[in-house]
């Protein structure tokens, strides 16, 4: 995996959402998600902005209401 791929899935991990809970809380298919964590699409530095701010706050307890 490249730096990007390892960010986002550390991200998503750290967050402990799901791909679809991703996938619903960025506004995005699930089929990009995925992409996002194989490798196949680099997530754009804005949704890794969005996925480190919402793992620093705290919110994925929200997202996953």
């Amino acid at each position: 995996m490249d730096k990007i791929t390892n960010e986002y899935w550390r991200l998503q991990k750290q967050c402990g959402l799901s791909n679809q809970q991703a996938a619903d809380y960025l506004g995005l298919n699930i089929s990009t998600i995925k992409r996002y964590r194989n490798g196949k699409l680099k997530a754009p530095k804005p949704v890794l902005m969005v996925m480190n701010e919402l793992a620093k706050v705290g919110l994925n307890k929200e997202v996953k209401k």
